[in-house]
């Protein structure tokens, strides 16, 4: 079990600046289009190490202009736009790109909390990444070869640190790349990525923002699909600065229990894996206990772990530690089975415990490197291979392949973008 603090965040910051200057291929995944081949729309990697490319097509190039290495590489032509996704959210992203007229242009998004800090107005969008950041670049270089010494673009979602302003602070990480703006030819070579360490990497990953107040009170609710479900009992939506206070930290809601209550979680697949940020109402100090806990529970129904150190406030402006549960860490490597949010009853009578940005991974599941397992535990069926990402052409399968749409354009400006800071433009 982790549980992020300050501290990590500010030695982590330090040595931030090693990750500007790394290349590429020492990231956690590699991409030099060398194996690939798709247009359209088609996805590079493997679960959960993807990224789906829409509008692009895998190219053989003549010109070595338009190559960082090798010979082929990710195109778009006059006119068109590419959209590069992740579902799980980037921490750090790299590449090498061009255009051959000089134009072109691309845009990085993510989540990010807008509106000012404890006012009733804040809320949770997708938005351009911050400009002095890189989130927003035009005009590209013509020659992308080694010797032209190009722009190698480096891109990190959140730092951890709020005094950096090098960063996007995505509360997810980066989760789409647009280019567009296209005269000539763009190419792309040479993309390296590592997944977020939040929340969201998970294989079920819930904001609670497409819940109403209230939900959960009466039924409970279930995330994610057989088997790898987690069904939430006890607690309930709450809304922020209504009942939920500062226990949100993507608005608008939050899932919790007020005081002296108790929510179980139960994992229909025993988890590998769980994250969460977690507050309540009166964090643990000097002469003062706390208010909040969650309990962790092996498949035997064994009590594991109590967590009682959580946060005060979810605001993703004061970068909150989160907590992190992994069941190898814990010793039980069957999975946990369940775990309990729980209310002290008397500490603080106003009170509230809560938890947001969910996500768990099963036994099993891609990316946990586990077999999967029933619930109560049964000799073991077939495990799901687990990814290996590496720099070789096993790294770069395609999935599938079809036409380019219309819904490319869709995908890109379907949704509702804002500058950071301010208004689009």
């Amino acid at each position: 079990m982790l549980f992020k603090k300050p501290l990590f965040f500010f030695v982590f910051t330090v040595i931030f600046p090693f990750f500007l200057v790394a290349l590429p291929q020492d990231l956690e995944v590699f991409i030099d289009f060398e194996n690939a081949e798709g247009s359209g729309e088609f996805i590079l990697g493997e679960e959960p190490n993807t990224l789906k490319f829409i509008g692009f097509t895998v190219e053989t190039l003549d010109d070595p202009a338009l190559l960082h290495s090798g010979t082929k590489a990710l195109t778009l032509g006059p006119g068109q736009v590419g959209i590069i996704v992740s579902t799980r959210g980037l921490q750090y992203l790299q590449f090498y790109a061009g255009e051959t007229t000089g134009a072109g242009k691309f845009e990085i998004r993510g989540v990010m909390n807008t509106g000012h800090s404890g006012s009733s107005n804040k809320h949770a969008n997708t938005v351009i990444g911050n400009e002095g950041a890189g989130g927003s670049t035009t005009g590209l270089p013509t020659n992308i070869s080694p010797g032209a010494s190009p722009t190698l673009y480096s891109f990190v979602g959140d730092s951890g640190s709020f005094m950096d302003q090098t960063d996007f602070n995505f509360v997810s990480g980066m989760h789409e790349i647009k280019f567009f703006e296209v005269t000539g030819k763009l190419m792309i070579d040479d993309l390296g990525f590592t997944l977020t360490d939040f929340p969201s990497n998970n294989t079920v990953y819930e904001t609670w923002s497409s819940y109403g107040a209230g939900a959960g009170r009466t039924e409970p609710i279930v995330l994610g699909t057989s088997p790898h479900t987690a069904t939430f009992d006890g607690g309930s939506i709450l809304v922020e600065y209504s009942d939920g206070g500062n226990y949100t930290r993507t608005s608008p809601n939050t899932y919790g229990v007020f005081n002296g209550e108790e929510a179980t979680i139960t994992f229909e697949t025993p988890a590998y894996k769980i994250d969460m940020f977690a507050a309540q109402s009166t964090p643990p100090k000097e002469g003062i206990n706390p208010d909040g806990f969650i309990d962790v529970y092996d498949t035997q129904g064994n009590l594991v772990l109590t967590v009682d150190n959580l946060e005060g406030n979810l605001d993703p402006l004061w970068k909150p530690g989160s907590v992190n549960l992994n069941a190898d860490d814990l010793g039980i490597p069957d999975g946990i089975s369940k775990i309990v949010l729980r209310d002290h009853p008397t500490r603080n009578t106003e009170g509230r415990t809560a938890i947001d940005d969910f996500g768990f991974t099963p036994i099993g599941a891609p990316g946990s490197g586990t077999t999967a397992t029933t619930t109560p535990v049964t000799p073991e069926v077939p495990a799901i291979a687990a990814p290996e990402i590496t720099t070789q052409p096993v790294s770069q399968s395609v999935t599938s392949g079809h036409t380019a749409t219309l819904s490319v354009e869709a995908t890109g400006d379907d949704l509702t973008y804002q500058w950071y800071g301010g208004s689009s433009p």
